[in-house]
């Protein structure tokens, strides 16, 4: 009796469980197979477990693991998600080259820039050292003049023969010859 009743249960819920399954298929594209495999399976799942519990059992899970459809089909749904990975795989070469391309600009503006600043500085530096260079020459003149002007008040008039000016070098007075006169 309990193997007959078994049996009996068993072919029962095969048999709903088969009627379901190719009902609930039929609300699907075929891509959608590919597309949406966990939410159809979800949903062939709930209207599984309600026919279930009308006959007293119930779907605890469901898991497709092979969808059997007609071979041209099936190619052709293979070479569609083929031709979508492809145009996916187009897309992200598109989008890695115009990074590349976009990070040739950066790079080309940065070196723009640095160039610019690195010229700007030395530019800037050699006025300095200009600058720098007649301050000292005219510190070094005024320096002179004001021991040329204490000397004269000193020593009184100096007839020169030959005068060096001062140079980056050295600075070089040479007095020939030189009269002194008592006040």
């Amino acid at each position: 009796g309990d193997v007959y009743k078994r049996q009996y249960y068993e072919a029962t819920f095969v048999r709903i469980s088969r009627d379901i399954i190719l009902q609930e298929a039929g609300n699907f594209q075929a891509p959608e197979f590919w597309t949406n495999r966990s939410s159809i399976g979800d949903k062939m799942k709930d209207a599984l477990d309600k026919a279930l519990m009308e006959n007293g059992a119930n779907c605890v899970s469901l898991q497709m693991l092979k969808i059997d459809l007609p071979e041209t089909y099936e190619n052709k749904i293979v070479l569609t998600q083929v031709e979508v990975q492809k145009k996916t795989m187009k897309e992200f070469e598109q989008n890695a080259t115009l990074i590349r391309a976009q990070l040739q600009v950066d790079i080309s503006e940065s070196n723009r820039t640095i160039a610019n600043i690195s010229a700007y500085g030395q530019s800037q530096g050699y006025v300095i050292r200009q600058q720098a260079t007649a301050k000292a020459m005219n510190n070094i003149i005024t320096a002179e003049s004001t021991v040329y002007k204490a000397a004269m008040d000193i020593i009184g008039p100096v007839s020169y023969t030959h005068l060096t000016l001062p140079t980056k070098a050295q600075v070089q007075i040479s007095v020939v010859a030189v009269s002194l006169k008592k006040k």
